[in-house]
């Protein structure tokens, strides 16, 4: 394995012999003195060797490695972010009971038309801000409210697609 010996933290350039650090930059490991290899050896054990890329939120669904899921693009981001939101309805949020979404309450409004432009309301305005947030285009591409009656229950199924940077993704709530 090779090593540069810039790449390496003062800390440990400081443990190296000057004779090393001035002779040439990149050495094979195993060529090194012994001692000088353990020192090198337990800084690269301390680092380890997992790297991570871009993260930008977590999901609370249990990785394979039993940690938090990880989102790592913008798009899930969106998606996540405007599926949590929908799923909290106001007075849920503890902090802020101004906070959440109202569309079980405009799914009950029975004038259609007035129904789609509240749902279209609320989801511009969340979606308005998700974008200045993140700083990325979001278009509503389309909205779709399908009533499953079962006897004197009602449900409903929403299906929600965006744009995200020309990249069209749904979420079915």
């Amino acid at each position: 394995m090779e090593i540069s010996i810039s790449s390496l933290p003062m800390s440990v350039q400081t443990q190296l012999p000057l004779s090393i650090r001035t002779h040439k930059d990149v050495y094979e490991l195993d060529d090194l003195p012994p001692l000088i290899r353990n020192i090198i050896d337990d800084y690269l054990q301390k680092i380890g060797d997992i790297n991570y890329t871009t993260v930008y939120d977590t999901t609370p669904q249990a990785s394979e490695y039993g940690d938090l899921s990880t989102i790592d693009n913008v798009r899930t981001l969106i998606l996540e972010y405007l599926k949590n939101y929908f799923v909290t309805y106001e007075e849920d949020y503890p902090f802020d009971p101004y906070f959440g979404s109202k569309l079980k309450k405009y799914l009950n409004v029975k004038d259609t038309s007035l129904q789609q432009t509240l749902i279209s309301a609320e989801v511009q305005s969340i979606v308005n801000v998700i974008s200045a947030d993140l700083g990325t285009k979001i278009e509503i591409e389309d909205i779709k409210i399908y009533s499953t009656s079962q006897n004197v229950n009602q449900e409903y199924r929403i299906l929600i697609k965006v744009r995200v940077n020309d990249i069209v993704a749904s979420i079915e709530l």
